[in-house]
């Protein structure tokens, strides 16, 4: 199962991550206690049963969980009350300032009880008072493994540990390689439970062999690779999304199938007014805070504009951060209380607040003595906006608000950052404007709790705080009849409208295609919205439906590493055959906008000349499909300036097959070429059964080598090809995986195998330019790994 994704995920630590796609990392990785059907309704998970325990006042103040004999984590140890336990402990009491990530689901949590090997007890309480807890069926928060995690100090888990090797009881499982993954930033390859819990507790068990999340850089990539079949799922923005619907109205399929409906997780976008006081945020422009500014800056918000034209349809008009997707709990405005699109009312609000136009009419300010300048002169109305250059929508919509605002005298200064600098500056809370989004889950509990000052210590975006706000919201998540809760729900949305520290402006849909002639299981989207991607609360029913539907092998791909000068025409190289011997077309993005396409030759070598015109570090990618299905494949190009010198580039390290058998001798052929024609000295370690080593020379027109190594053992084997050429050091690594053999199989010929890597410099000497990943981690330079299809 290949899924594709446009932001990457941001961290593998479940502490830590903040954006969507790393939710859905979680949901695949970790169990929660509690999860969501596919009607969004809780079902059991970890826990198979839970309860409010009736011997305690008030009631609702203790809820017991009884969690399943059958879970283990994926290192093989059982999951026992213990773990969970020390779940919550690890982030209660004096550490919960601390522990940030799930602060709206420990708020309430007083302690935690074990009442025997697999039961616990949540007591939750108030200053120290016992009080009733509404939510306690929508803890939607990771369960870790104590013996992983006690050894990790909370204030480490909580800023700075990476979590190189996850380990989880959830439905998939990550590997040795997932690290190595992560940082690349390309992919990550996930791997079925095989004491998963969900078998002998639900009947929940993975029919496909393996899951892989795509991470793409460029939504067109995405879509080119859904449409060649090298990718069954894919999650799209709303302009790309449209381009699809319209490229199959011109070519019409059954093999696509699309589908667009708002996000279960009540996503929502807004501009977010940063309301820290002058004291906090000396630097930044203190009008801000004048809420006839808010609301000025509200009524010239043309949201029917947003939904039409930048989210092309598929977004409803908001107003809170309380998505009608949940609709029990939506307070929609009416009547007067509604913020009207109106330039001239927006015009008139300023005046009779005092603000002037210059001169030259083009832009307003609050004359020295204006009751909200805080300067000693006179304060124009110029805000700069904190926009994420990877989303779209972004983008355009500061540039259509710059636009718009300018009609009332304001001027909006958009600054654009990559997603790590934006998290810094937003929750550094020094800042004027920003566009930002959220997410929540059914309960409102959750996403009311990112307004509360309690939120100021982690989840607040837009440093907002007010008193009569968090009374409503502590009565809400007190209250356990939902009508008399609903009044409190609905109190909170109304004074975050009408203060405006947030304008939500739309709810975007989630937008998704997928393939129908490799899996069968999808079932109604419309009717059952939890089986979308979307829903990340852990064991989606949709991965359990999924079943293989053809036996057609998606194409064998290899791409290797570019490097050399900028300015110079460099050999790309690759290779691909299909395994019934179908034709196939490629696609070779060179990662700098360029991109070519052909058949692949008979003997499967691709080979084009290209030309970087810039030093730097670039993601290359090779899609092949043989009509039906495709596969996708990275890698890098390390390009130089003057006086730098390239690493070894083309390196390879070929098995003699795919699968080796135990206690076969297999071949290894190792072959590279270096641009400059160092010498270049080459050493292999077979994981734990042995090593190889070699020098070359001549290594401008190529090297080549051979090693053998036989595996006495079943099981996967990380394979570490070491390549220097006296200036830079690579590094390939690739898995091989060694089996009984089963009837009919064969392996691989050598012929196939003729390299199953990528390449990256671990030390340049030049001076190159850094690309950036997704939320702001650097591109790895210390090595990149392929993994064997």
């Amino acid at each position: 199962m290949r899924i594709g994704i446009v932001q990457s995920v941001d961290s593998l630590n479940p502490f830590i991550g903040v954006n969507d796609n790393a939710y859905i990392f979680y949901g695949l990785v970790y169990d929660y206690l509690i999860c969501l059907d596919e009607d969004l309704q809780p079902k059991p998970n970890l826990a198979t049963s839970w309860s409010i325990v009736d011997d305690y006042e008030p009631y609702g103040s203790v809820w017991q969980y009884n969690l399943s004999h059958n879970a283990y984590w994926h290192d093989g140890e059982p999951v026992n009350a213990d773990d969970v336990v020390f779940t919550f402990e690890y982030q209660i009491g004096d550490k919960w300032v601390t522990m940030w990530a799930y602060q709206p689901y420990t708020l309430l949590v007083d302690h935690v009880e074990k009442v025997d090997e697999f039961t616990i007890r949540l007591f939750f309480a108030k200053e120290g008072e016992p009080v009733t807890c509404s939510f306690g069926d929508s803890l939607m928060m990771p369960i870790i493994p104590e013996h992983i995690w006690r050894d990790i100090h909370y204030v480490d888990a909580a800023f700075g540990y990476e979590n190189p090797f996850p380990i989880g009881s959830g439905p998939f499982k990550c590997t040795e390689q997932t690290y190595d993954e992560y940082l690349r930033g390309d992919r990550m390859i996930l791997y079925p439970h095989d004491r998963y819990h969900g078998g002998p507790d639900y009947g929940n068990e993975v029919q496909f062999d393996r899951l892989i999340l795509e991470s793409y850089l460029e939504p067109t990539a995405l879509l080119a690779d859904l449409q060649r079949g090298a990718i069954d799922l894919a999650q799209f923005d709303a302009p790309t999304f449209s381009n699809l619907l319209t490229w199959l109205d011109r070519n019409p399929t059954d093999k696509i199938h699309t589908h667009a409906s708002p996000k279960c997780t009540g996503f929502s976008v807004e501009l977010g007014v940063c309301m820290n006081p002058p004291a906090a945020s000396p630097e930044t422009n203190h009008l801000r805070l004048d809420p006839t500014v808010r609301m000025a800056m509200a009524h010239s918000t043309d949201k029917q504009f947003i939904v039409d034209y930048i989210y092309r349809g598929y977004a409803d008009i908001g107003s809170t951060i309380c998505s009608p997707v949940y609709d029990y709990w939506y307070w929609e405005p009416t009547g007067d209380e509604i913020y009207e699109y109106d330039i001239d009312l927006a015009n008139q609000l300023l005046d009779d607040a005092g603000y002037l136009w210059n001169d030259a009419h083009t832009i307003r300010y609050a004359p020295f003595g204006h009751p909200w300048n805080v300067e000693a002169n006179d304060k124009e109305l110029e805000f700069e906006i904190i926009v994420e250059q990877e989303i779209i929508e972004d983008r355009a919509v500061a540039a259509f608000l710059v636009e718009e605002y300018a009609k009332i005298g304001i001027k909006l200064v958009p600054i654009y950052v990559d997603p790590a600098l934006w998290g810094t500056i937003v929750y550094g809370g020094v800042f004027d404007l920003t566009l930002t989004y959220w997410s929540g889950d059914p309960d409102p509990n959750y996403i009311l709790y990112t307004q509360t000052t309690e939120a100021l210590s982690g989840w607040s975006e837009n440093w907002y705080s007010n008193a009569e706000y968090d009374e409503n919201y502590s009565a809400s998540v007190l209250e356990t009849d939902p009508e008399e809760r609903l009044v409190y729900v609905e109190n909170c949305q109304r004074h975050m409208y009408r203060d405006n520290a947030f304008i939500v402006y739309a709810y975007p849909y989630e937008c998704t295609a997928w393939r129908t002639d490799r899996f069968s299981g999808w079932g109604d989207w419309e009717a059952h919205p939890g089986r979308a991607l979307s829903n990340f609360w852990t064991a989606n029913d949709l991965y359990f439906d999924l079943a293989p539907l053809s036996s057609d092998e998606a194409p064998f791909v290899i791409l290797d590493n570019v490097a050399g000068p900028a300015g110079t025409s460099l050999e790309v190289t690759a290779y691909a055959e299909d395994p019934e011997g179908v034709e196939m077309e490629y696609l070779l993005d060179f990662g700098d906008g360029a991109n070519v396409t052909g058949t692949v030759p008979d003997d499967g070598e691709i080979a084009v000349s290209h030309t970087f015109s810039a030093p730097g570090q670039y993601n290359t990618s090779l899609t092949v499909s043989d009509g039906n299905t495709g596969t996708r494949q990275g890698s890098t190009a390390t390009i130089i300036g003057p006086g730098g010198n390239a690493p070894p580039s083309n390196l390879r390290i070929a098995p003699s097959a795919v699968k080796g058998e135990p206690d076969v001798e297999m071949t290894f052929t190792i072959s590279g070429k270096d641009y400059e024609g160092d010498p270049v000295s080459a050493d292999v370690e077979f994981g734990e059964v042995g090593s190889h080593s070699a020098s070359f020379t001549g290594t401008s027109t190529g090297f080549t080598d051979q090693a053998t190594e036989t595996f006495t053992d079943t099981g996967d084997y990380p394979i570490t090809l070491t390549a220097n050429d006296t200036h830079n050091e690579t590094v390939v690594t690739l898995v091989l995986t060694i089996a009984e053999p089963e009837e009919g199989d064969g392996g691989l010929p050598v012929a196939l195998m003729l390299g199953i890597a990528a390449v990256v410099v671990v030390a340049v000497a030049a001076v190159v330019v850094i690309m950036w990943r997704k939320k702001g981690r650097p591109k790895k330079e210390d090595e990149e790994e392929v993994r064997l299809p």
